[in-house]
């Protein structure tokens, strides 16, 4: 089954204006990305270096600036749109915060006043560019500011956008399974756990069908001392078997877990999942190499046997090699 999404637009839009912003580049520091891509951070970065690189957008090359805002008032003509009626806008999101800020705005009627270069740093920083375990989306749109006279085939609805260029920071951590969060007392008062509580998953606003970078991810609480303790002794073979074994509850958390179990899985198939977080999951377990038929009978575990893949979970991350190594040092 074919469950592909795609942006249905019931009307059309200028060439001028469709291609737009197809020369625009979002740097953040030194690196850059242009639209529909994404810039990898990585997580040592963070809280420091992630929270004061300069962030920029910047809509054309100093040689094409000019030709960008003739394109706009092309296209607004071509539109038969008053740029009165449009803006240009960028917005800044975090799905870890839920929010989305708007950063900038500039009228299309003032074009003239327009420079190549968008600072988004701040002053005020938005809140989405400091959170770095979850990184951000960036979007620039070219938008109606203003309600204007319904036609068939032309947009006409304030807020509806008739250009749009996405860019991504993605932390390099999102790219491994999960980052433990420090579970101290607070948390676990706040969470309704037990104070003898060493690890917790929560699962409850992680949508197990979405692309993980599009949802709220899930949240691993682990045990703020047992934390300081793995970190004061990474290389040491216990720190190695406990963290093996975080692992394992982790992928069990998710796999056995309500938002999944009660997910509607449907028809669907590895290419379906293979950006979510069960796709991730599913990765991890197949190994590097694997088949889209060996990943599809993962896939159908998940519906009929999710113990039996958690049981491979095991086998994959060499849960059983390390634990013996452990004991066999003395240090069990």
């Amino acid at each position: 089954m074919n469950r592909e999404v795609r942006t249905v637009r019931p009307f059309q839009v200028p060439y001028h204006l469709a291609r737009v912003f197809e020369g625009a580049v979002f740097r953040f520091g030194r690196d850059e990305c242009y639209p529909d891509g994404r810039i990898n951070i990585d997580i040592d970065d963070y809280p420091d270096e992630y929270g004061r690189r300069p962030a920029e957008l910047i809509w054309a090359s100093d040689s094409e600036l000019e030709y960008f805002k003739a394109m706009l008032n092309e296209g607004a003509q071509a539109a038969e749109i008053d740029p009165a009626c449009l803006a240009l806008l960028i917005t800044v999101s975090t799905s870890y915060l839920k929010i989305t800020e708007v950063v900038f705005r500039h009228p299309l009627m003032n074009l003239e006043g327009l420079t190549n270069t968008v600072n988004l740093s701040g002053p005020p920083r938005p809140s989405a560019l400091r959170t770095g375990f979850h990184g951000a989306t960036i979007v620039a749109y070219l938008l109606l500011t203003e309600e204007i006279k319904p036609c068939p085939l032309r947009p006409w609805r304030k807020g509806t956008w008739l250009a749009r260029a996405a860019f991504k920071l993605v932390p390099r951590s999102r790219a491994s399974l999960f980052r433990p969060s420090a579970l101290d007392d607070e948390q676990r008062n706040r969470l309704g756990l037990p104070k003898g509580v060493v690890r917790y998953l929560d699962m409850s606003d992680h949508e197990p069908l979405l692309p993980y970078e599009d949802s709220y991810p899930p949240i691993f609480y682990v045990d703020q001392e047992l934390l300081a303790s793995l970190a004061s002794r990474p290389r040491a073979p216990i720190s190695r078997s406990i963290q093996v074994q975080l692992v394992q509850d982790f992928i069990y958390g998710v796999l056995t877990s309500p938002a999944v179990q009660e997910a509607d899985l449907g028809e669907m198939i590895w290419t379906d999942m293979k950006d979510t977080l069960l796709g991730r999951v599913l990765n991890l377990i197949a190994g590097p190499d694997a088949s889209e038929e060996r990943l599809g009978i993962l896939v159908q575990l998940i519906r009929d046997d999710p113990a039996k893949l958690v049981a491979q979970a095991e086998h994959a991350i060499g849960l059983r090699k390390v634990l013996l190594a452990t004991s066999r040092e003395g240090q069990i």
